[in-house]
């Protein structure tokens, strides 16, 4: 199992909408103390042999992404004050 304490690493992952497997995949590459959503940083929040844990804050939000690291399975959450949106999904762990 890799450790995810090193620079490089990225987890690719795809959402399962409804039971469907969507065809758009998430990637998100660690970058030293952070991984990247694109050109956005995601704070560690967790980082342990089960459990990877990101958050993004906006003015208006919070993003949280969750990686059971045995399993690969995921869990992307959005949080506003009047909503939640939460998705699963699955992950591969690329070097």
């Amino acid at each position: 199992m890799l450790s995810f304490n090193s620079y490089g690493e990225s987890v690719v992952c795809y959402y399962i909408y409804n039971g469907v497997v969507s065809e758009n995949l998430k990637t998100y590459k660690r970058d030293g103390d952070k991984f990247m959503d694109r050109q956005y940083p995601l704070d560690i929040v967790i980082d342990n042999s089960e459990v990877l844990l990101l958050e993004e804050v906006f003015d208006y939000a919070v993003f949280h992404f969750m990686l059971n690291k045995k399993t690969k399975e995921a869990r992307f959450t959005s949080m506003k004050v009047d909503s939640i949106h939460s998705d699963i999904g699955k992950c591969e762990i690329l070097d």
